[in-house]
């Protein structure tokens, strides 16, 4: 459900900045299927792509190279997937969970 395609790269320091480490975001998708619990019913289908947000902070093993991008540390080979827009995802089911029952 994606492409690797780095749509984002975000910077951190070590504590006292003694090294920089890069790690890459690469574009991701993701499917939701929202079902009736009482029924089982798919009641909403649709697709969201994922954002380019920096985490605020990241695990950087010791033994890490500094000014490396993160497949080079040991992580995913092409970078850390884009997260889903919760923001976006809470608006879009909002009104599922807020519609009347058996509506």
């Amino acid at each position: 459900m994606d492409d690797n395609r780095k749509i984002g790269q975000c910077s951190y320091s070590t504590p006292g900045g003694m090294a920089q480490h890069v790690r890459s975001i690469v574009y991701a998708k993701y499917k939701y299927r929202i079902y009736e619990a009482k029924t089982g019913k798919l009641i909403d289908e649709f697709d969201t792509e994922g954002v380019a947000d920096c985490p605020p902070a990241v695990y950087i093993p010791q033994h890490a190279p500094s000014g490396r991008e993160g497949s080079d540390m040991g992580t995913r080979p092409k970078g850390d997937r884009a997260l889903p827009d919760l923001w976006k995802l809470r608006e879009r089911l909002k009104p599922l969970v807020e519609r009347p029952l058996g509506g």
